[in-house]
């Protein structure tokens, strides 16, 4: 120690709360006479094989009891580490460059987002059978369900990937991968596989990948209309997640429960569920404290609290200005264009999405995605607007981009609203209970939409508008999405 600050008093070493950096220009006159002396290889090779060692020392420890502490070493060494990385792709190191990126990748989920992030992966996977079988497998489905033109919708695809993430080993070496592709399977409907996937999780010892499976199973349920199911495995998700102390996943357990709470129309429980998801995220420096922060304000407005709603917003607004990642910007500007919206400002709802759409063309996305994300609220817009024909014109759009979002219930929603301003009142109901059949329950917690079917109750008669209502929710999932698909909502009697 003694030595570090008579460095740091020599000015050849700054020092950074409690870590210690060298002066750029010191860095660079040393790596000069490394050059010249020729010890620059063998002395990054050291520094690879190094740093390699710390990353697989504590990627199991992300998973654990000892997840803030391990969090704090790769925030601390984060530059190295991507020297590090850098160094082994450059030199075509593969093994070296996926013992780093491993960890480094679940690191990035987790806290740090990195708009590189994607890039390395691809530089990665591109070594192909260079890299070890695990590795080769573990990274090529990364690329190709989180990276390549988005997750993969074929499910012939997708079963190739997992059956080689199986067979090599990586599903047991990155057990990171059981939230990526295993939770893709269950989206395509790939039941045998995944299936088969859970039961040999669970014949293990892996509390963490066994949380992980309940996770999944609570978006199976999920996706198949299923609420009832998705709750109860949701909980026993939170549960596992806190035995085996990891608390970001906690946190996301918990971020899932309130979901779930919001639909049922208890706010106070996703109320509660949310402040803890946002209590952990805060604690451990994540960035999903701002998401988290803007789902709280989103439940708020749906319970028509605007007020606290505004407080949520700006309060996320801090703390994204503090990380300064234009992505979160982009969340923020989506929440103050639906805040607006609901308080009857729609032109300034308008501009916050302009404003959305501008930043996300800066970003290193596709320009789909900022679609899929514009057009449900670019509707929404013209409907408080009162603008029909507008409406009906992008709605199309909307549904595309909402069954993109895996929230194909949003659009029938949507399609519920234009319905009753077009002077449409059974066909509206019948899209509300579309969104039922979809979902497996009405959206209890949407103000709006309480109001709408209120209205619509009142226009049409108790019985009128139960029958309406029951053809589309009297649907299966499948059918009610092919049915919005074809922005048609009545049934032969």
């Amino acid at each position: 120690m003694y030595v570090l600050e008579s460095l740091v008093d020599k000015s050849v070493v700054e020092q950074s709360e409690d870590a210690y950096r060298m002066l750029e220009t010191i860095r660079t006159y040393a790596a000069d006479k490394l050059r010249r002396a020729g010890e620059a290889e063998p002395v990054l090779r050291r520094l690879m094989r190094h740093f390699a060692d710390l990353a697989e020392e504590h990627e199991p420890l992300l998973r654990s009891d000892q997840q803030a502490a391990s969090l704090r070493v790769f925030q601390a060494e984060y530059d190295n580490l991507m020297l590090a990385l850098q160094t082994a792709i450059d030199g075509g190191d593969a093994e070296t460059a996926a013992r780093i990126l491993g960890p480094l990748y679940w690191y990035w989920v987790m806290l740090r987002y990195d708009a590189r992030a994607d890039a390395y992966v691809a530089k990665v996977a591109e070594f192909g059978d260079a890299l070890p079988a695990d590795a080769r497998a573990a990274f090529t489905a990364i690329h190709q369900v989180g990276v390549e033109g988005g997750p993969i919708a074929d499910p012939e695809r997708l079963r190739a990937l997992i059956d080689d993430c199986a067979r090599t080993g990586a599903l047991r070496r990155y057990p990171m991968l059981l939230t990526i592709v295993l939770v893709m399977a269950a989206i395509v409907g790939l039941d045998e596989l995944l299936d088969q996937e859970i039961a040999r999780v669970r014949s293990g010892s892996d509390r963490w990948a066994i949380a992980c499976t309940f996770m999944i199973e609570a978006m199976r349920h999920r996706e198949r209309g299923e609420q009832a199911g998705s709750a109860s495995a949701m909980a026993a998700a939170l549960h596992a997640f806190e035995e085996a102390g990891d608390r970001w996943w906690t946190a996301k357990a918990l971020y899932g429960l309130a979901q779930i709470h919001a639909t049922a129309g208890d706010h106070h429980q996703a109320i509660t569920a949310y402040e803890r998801s946002l209590t952990i995220a805060a604690d451990l420096g994540s960035q999903d404290e701002v998401s988290t922060r803007l789902a709280l304000a989103t439940v708020r407005m749906r319970a028509g609290d605007l007020t606290g709603a505004r407080h949520d917003i700006e309060t996320a607004e801090r703390a994204a200005l503090r990380r300064g990642q234009p992505v979160l910007e982009i969340e923020l500007l989506g929440a103050y264009a639906e805040l607006h919206r609901r308080t009857g400002e729609v032109e300034r709802a308008d501009h916050e999405l302009d404003r959305l759409e501008t930043l996300a063309r800066k970003l290193p996305q596709p320009a789909g995605i900022t679609a899929d994300r514009v057009a449900p609220a670019r509707v929404a817009n013209l409907l408080a607007a009162g603008d029909a024909v507008r409406a009906r014109e992008l709605l199309p759009r909307a549904v595309q981009a909402a069954q993109k979002n895996r929230d194909a219930a949003s659009a029938a929603q949507l399609l519920a609203r234009l319905l009753f301003l077009e002077g449409d009142p059974a066909g509206a109901a019948t899209a509300l209970g579309l969104s039922q059949a979809i979902r497996g329950t009405f959206d209890h917690g949407e103000i709006e939409l309480r109001l709408l079917a209120e209205m619509l109750a009142e226009r049409l008669g108790p019985t009128g508008y139960d029958t309406a209502y029951q053809r589309g929710a009297g649907m299966t999932p499948h059918e009610a999405t092919h049915r919005l698909t074809q922005l048609r909502v009545q049934v032969p009697d």
